[in-house]
């Protein structure tokens, strides 16, 4: 289609004077089909330049409008733009058309350092077929941006593929605790059995988060002989990583053993609440709310020992989940 003669000059003069007019004329003059957006190119590439970033982000949306191979070569480039408000609005464009072509350039866009943006480009990565963004996103773990993994990694947790188990293997050894932890929770939702000598491994990490979601995985994965190497955990000097290593033995415990509830002493526990203040009756509401009268009573003697910012503290704990809350609220009323 040759455009009337002089429009596209026009429109570049129109850049040169009015930048904000010119990219209206240039909305109108492409979806009245009065020129092809390769001939006005030059147009383009002059206002994808513009010194005021009103200008820059209105040509986002106008490209987005077309639709094209060329509007799509564009909108990749204002991935990059100077101001985060432009690579926002060019990363919901893409969201809107979720073309497979700018896959590569969208991953590359996850390292941003606003996390705005971030987020917007993982939006755009959600709506583009899992298919075609799982192998780039398992390339993207290996990437020298943290944030690049960090986000790669996190959409393969919402993706679950089961292809990406050897490349999650391989992120446990990543640099960056978040990474590491991510990838041990995508791990467990995928029930990656082949993983679980490397998760019992985290165990040992240097990092209590990456430790506590160990802790989870082992727990909903292991057996008694992984429970060992969660033991070791409950000497830790960092609560939260004790919490996590009693829930996770907790777990075992009711898989493994139906009557476990049965065969734990009150003095044993109480031993271990002195060191560990309500970390353990975490766990034992936990059990106590499965209904075994017996098991409950013992939690009730248990805390009556219990100092009184403590039975709130796990007040607070329980509050989430509507069964062990109400448990938790009986044996207070009847404390």
């Amino acid at each position: 289609m040759d455009a009337p003669k002089g429009l596209v000059q026009d429109l570049l003069n129109l850049a040169h004077t009015e930048r904000g007019k010119a990219v209206f004329a240039l909305e109108v003059a492409l979806l009245l089909k009065k020129v092809d957006i390769v001939e006005v190119e030059p147009v383009i590439a002059m206002l994808l330049e513009d010194p005021d970033r009103s200008v820059r982000w209105f040509l986002a949306r106008v490209l987005g409008e077309m639709k094209s191979e060329v509007a799509l070569k564009y909108l990749t480039r204002m991935l990059k733009d100077p101001n985060n408000e432009v690579r926002c609005e060019a990363a919901e464009v893409l969201e809107e058309l979720h073309p497979e072509e700018a896959i590569f350039d969208l991953i590359q866009a996850l390292g941003n350092e606003n996390l705005l943006v971030r987020s917007r480009v993982a939006s755009a990565l959600r709506k583009i077929d899992p298919a075609s963004t799982v192998p780039h996103l398992m390339a993207a773990l290996h990437h020298d941006d943290r944030y690049v993994r960090r986000q790669a990694i996190t959409l393969l947790s919402e993706i679950k593929p089961p292809e990406a188990t050897g490349a999650l293997i391989q992120a446990l050894k990543d640099t960056d605790p978040i990474v590491r932890s991510t990838a041990i929770s995508t791990l467990a939702g995928l029930k990656a059995v082949e993983s679980l000598d490397y998760l019992v491994e985290a165990l040992q990490d240097e990092d209590e988060r990456v430790q506590m979601a160990a802790s989870r995985a082992v727990g909903e994965m292991g057996d008694r002989k992984t429970a060992e190497k969660l033991q070791l955990l409950l000497k830790d000097d960092r609560p939260q990583v004790r919490e996590a290593a009693y829930s996770a033995l907790a777990e075992i415990n009711k898989r493994e053993d139906k009557d476990f509830a049965k065969k734990i002493k009150v003095s044993d526990l109480l031993n271990d609440i002195a060191a560990n203040m309500g970390v353990t009756l975490q766990v034992l509401l936990d059990l106590a709310s499965k209904g075994d009268e017996e098991f409950r009573e013992m939690v009730k003697e248990i805390l009556k020992v219990l100092p009184k910012e403590e039975l709130h503290q796990t007040s607070l704990n329980a509050h989430a989940d509507p069964q062990l809350r109400q448990v938790l609220q009986t044996l207070l009323k009847e404390h």
